[in-house]
């Protein structure tokens, strides 16, 4: 699908691979035809009604692995139709369902009240990859709820890198005393660079 064709040959290549999700009982090809639809409404527009549609369709697939294809394959477009889909997806039981559709939602900078309530309460999710995401999410849009969980990612013992660059994301002064404190405890210059970068953002930000 990623290949240089003519809308014509897209056409009948994504009605073919549709046709084939339709027929096949292959949970791992039905996925990847899913994934391979996804790259068709990247390359053009036209196909993103009909991929949304059928998404529709099989968002509850009894599959993970279908369901967290039509997660990741959403990133793919950026329209505020699919963002019922994606918040469905988030209330999946699958981890990985879940992490895919925030990851969705925060690449295409979607904003809403529903995306941000459903974000704050997986703060506590205690899946690291799904906890990261809706941080730095949250982080992203300024919403202060996420701040007190920020300061508990940054007293753990081990910090990931995308915590401190929410912090400096999150723009508020009240992280400021916990970023100053890392940096008396970290002697690797490259984590000292990312602290230093995210009390400049946040500095910057409160004087705005």
């Amino acid at each position: 699908s990623q290949m240089t064709m003519s809308y014509e040959k897209l056409r009948k290549s994504f009605c073919f691979l549709e046709n084939m999700f339709q027929l096949n009982k292959s949970v791992l090809i039905r996925a990847s035809i899913i994934n391979a639809l996804g790259y068709f409404c990247k390359k053009d527009k036209h196909f993103e009604k009909e991929f949304i549609n059928l998404c529709t369709k099989v968002i509850h697939d009894k599959s993970a692995n279908v369901r967290c294809a039509i997660a990741a394959a959403l990133s793919n477009i950026n329209d505020n139709s699919t963002i019922p889909l994606l918040l469905c997806l988030l209330r999946d039981n699958n981890s990985d369902v879940k992490n895919w559709a925030a990851f969705s939602i925060n690449f295409n900078q979607y904003d809403t009240e529903d995306i941000r309530e459903e974000f704050v309460g997986m703060l506590l999710d205690t899946n690291d990859d799904i906890r990261i995401e809706v941080i730095s999410g949250l982080a992203e849009r300024k919403d202060e709820r996420v701040l007190e969980t920020i300061i508990k990612e940054l007293k753990k013992d081990v910090i990931f890198d995308e915590i401190i660059i929410a912090a400096g994301n999150a723009g508020s002064k009240e992280l400021l005393p916990i970023l100053n404190e890392l940096l008396n405890e970290f002697r690797d210059e490259r984590i000292i660079d990312k602290i230093n970068e995210s009390i400049k953002k946040i500095k910057e930000n409160v004087c705005e």
